[in-house]
């Protein structure tokens, strides 16, 4: 069954819950309730600093000014400073090496579930 989705809703009504959440009902009659300190960490009105990474792009010669590689235990496991890191890394130059993952399988699955939720597609 085909299901039809409403892509620009607007709200309804809105009430703010216990100090700390905000409740929603929307025109399409679905409703949402928001954590303040979630919305906080979103607000991005006029004078809020939004911080986005820039590519860089690189060549051949300035590639290994640019390279950068992780340990993957330190990714995984060991601290979310690395992590960002690594991520950041990655969106910005677009490459980097994960380094001692071992020959288990799944490893490239464990790092994907550490920064999104997995799900199974068509696709694999």
């Amino acid at each position: 069954m085909m299901v039809k989705y409403k892509y620009h809703a607007h709200y309804f009504s809105f009430q703010i819950i216990s100090n700390d959440k905000l409740y929603v009902k929307w025109d399409d009659s679905h409703e949402s309730t928001y954590d303040l300190q979630w919305l906080l960490e979103r607000n991005f009105n006029e004078g809020q600093e939004r911080h986005e990474n820039q590519q860089v792009k690189w060549t051949a010669e300035s590639f290994s000014a640019i390279f950068r590689s992780f340990k993957y235990e330190d990714v995984i496991k060991r601290s979310d400073k690395t992590l960002l890191q690594w991520l950041e890394t990655l969106a910005v130059y677009g490459i980097s090496m994960i380094k001692r993952c071992g020959l288990e399988q799944d490893r490239v699955k464990e790092l994907a579930g550490r920064v999104a939720f997995l799900k199974k597609t068509q696709y694999g």
